[in-house]
């Protein structure tokens, strides 16, 4: 008798230790119950680790014969009789009436409503029912459905849009989407927050060392610019000369001739200056 209240025999029983194939006891056999003394679950035998694993002996004998079963019902398909089979639907997947009505009249009915509105007004413009696209009255399979193109990314987008573009990882996981977006538009509404203030800060101390603040020239009108050419000197010397007669901005006191433009621009041109 063993310590733990099992006997060798019921380890040979499951093809354990010394089993040689010998056949497995019943389970309601006297000698082979898992139970201790008291009629509780046995331990496990100390030995327990060294047991092999189970197996079993038909399990091989059945794969086999299974294989030849198969290999005898193998027939040989033509290439041309191979068809896809589309959207498959087996027709009892077609509801019942529902509320004592027609499904079909039903959803007619639910749709009519107005409330709650689509997303879009285009959602249910052209929708039927899935179980009026079947290829045929008898048929299992629906009519192909067309994929709508996706181009990429909307370029347009807005930043609550972008946001929950970048946080939706799949529908399963419909609700931790949704708590990541909001998550990430406090973020962000904490970083534009703080951006303001890092602003109006650095030009609050900028004012208040008396540094220079830069006040650009906007102009209303769209200019276009390029650079000065041979052929715009007349232009160029009209522009200055105004600046000499009305203006303490030139050096000169006396206007400037084309000549004079034309030198200008020439030393311009070989010192590499921008003109």
């Amino acid at each position: 008798m063993s310590v733990s209240g099992w006997s060798i025999e019921s380890a040979q029983a499951d093809f354990g230790i010394g089993g040689n194939n010998k056949k497995r006891a019943p389970a309601d056999s006297i000698d082979f119950k898992l139970t201790d003394w008291n009629g509780e679950w046995a331990p496990a035998p100390l030995n327990w680790d060294a047991l092999p694993a189970f197996t079993d002996p038909t399990k091989a004998a059945s794969i086999e014969r299974w294989l030849r079963e198969m290999i005898c019902d193998v027939r040989p398909v033509s290439a041309d009789k191979l068809s896809s089979t589309g959207e498959l639907a087996p027709r009892y997947w077609v509801p019942t009436p529902v509320r004592n009505q027609a499904p079909t009249a039903l959803f007619q009915e639910l749709m009519a409503v107005d409330k709650p509105a689509p997303v879009d007004a285009d959602d249910l413009v052209g929708v039927k029912l899935w179980w009026e696209l079947y290829q045929s009255s008898s048929a299992s399979t629906l009519q192909p459905y067309s994929h709508p193109f996706i181009a990429g990314i909307d370029k347009d987008e807005t930043l609550e849009e972008r946001l929950a573009r970048e946080n939706d990882y799949g529908a399963d996981k419909h609700v931790e989407n949704k708590k990541r977006t909001e998550m990430a538009k406090k973020a962000a509404k904490r970083e534009q927050q703080s951006k303001t203030k890092r602003l109006a800060k650095a030009k609050s101390d900028t004012i208040a060392t008396g540094a220079f603040v830069g006040n650009r020239i906007k102009p209303g009108l769209n200019l276009y610019v390029r650079s000065a050419r041979p052929d715009d000197m007349v232009q160029v010397r009209d522009i200055y000369n105004y600046h000499v007669d009305f203006t303490c901005c030139a050096p000169e006191t006396q206007r400037l001739t084309i000549s004079d433009m034309q030198a200008r621009y020439n030393s311009v041109i070989d010192s590499g200056l921008p003109h």
